[in-house]
């Protein structure tokens, strides 16, 4: 009624997708989607103890990764929402931020590896979304417990005023 909302989808996703990995990781409930074709991750000893380290918390997303000798992990289940990401780059991303992030509790961790996962695996910008997907991107994007910013605080929504509109008009 007082004007347009603008929402940029990629960023709704990210901050529904964050919200909802921090949740699966709480409550260890995340659907995994076993993988025809187990992938073979090979990491350096430093990544490999990191990865260690956070197996719970991926186990809990819906990751089913084991290590089949020092360096090497054999990927057999990745989470449910993931579709054509490619999860090698995802983990070795996600082992990357995690070394260069300061993280001293587990709640820090937790975010961490939430957040960097929901930027990897949300709505590219520019993709086309049908109205059903568009309504239903609003409906959790105002269902979050912060629908106005990214977990790295970047605007997610921006309303111009009727009198913005009508002054471009005039």
């Amino acid at each position: 009624k007082s004007g347009m909302l603008m929402i940029d989808q990629h960023r709704a996703h990210v901050r529904i997708l964050f919200e909802q990995f921090l949740n699966e990781i709480e409550h260890h409930h995340a659907p995994s989607q076993q993988l025809l074709f187990p992938e073979t991750l090979e990491m350096s000893h430093d990544d490999a103890i990191f990865l260690e380290q956070i197996n719970d918390e991926l186990t809990a997303l819906g990751f089913r990764i084991e290590q089949t000798e020092d360096h090497l992990f054999n990927i057999s289940g990745i989470p449910s929402e993931f579709e054509n990401e490619n999860i090698k780059t995802i983990l070795h991303d996600l082992i990357e931020k995690a070394k260069t992030t300061s993280m001293s509790t587990t709640e820090a961790i937790h975010e961490m590896i939430a957040q960097s996962l929901a930027e990897a695996s949300a709505l590219k910008n520019g993709q086309s979304l049908t109205n059903e997907e568009m309504i239903d991107l609003i409906d959790r994007l105002f269902a979050c417990s912060s629908p106005n910013r990214t977990p790295d605080g970047k605007l997610i929504t921006a309303i111009l005023s009727l009198d913005e509109i009508q002054s471009r008009f005039r």
